[in-house]
């Protein structure tokens, strides 16, 4: 993905109601895509992503808005393969 899709799957999270309404989660939506426009890494602000929905979720009995279900699934590929090409450094 890169770094406009990202910030336009965020964007498009961020119109449902039911994240309006909601602080925390455009608490994060809006600090990670700052973090996009401030120019911080991709890879890096999706692993932060991922584990802000996780830990949302997990908090709300897996009860979330499906827009954000949508952008978990969206983001998770990019995290996951961060976190591989991290993890490889650490065993090389």
């Amino acid at each position: 993905m890169k770094k406009a899709d990202l910030i336009n799957a965020i964007g498009e999270t961020y119109k449902d109601e039911k994240v309006k309404r909601d602080p925390e989660i455009s608490g994060f939506l809006l600090k990670f895509a700052q973090q996009l426009d401030e120019g911080q890494e991709l890879g890096l602000v999706s692993v932060k992503l991922s584990k802000a929905i996780t830990n949302y979720s997990l908090k709300n009995n897996f009860i979330i808005p499906k827009s954000l279900s949508t952008l978990y699934a969206k983001v998770e590929k990019d995290a996951e393969k961060y976190r591989g090409m991290m993890s490889t450094n650490i065993w090389l």
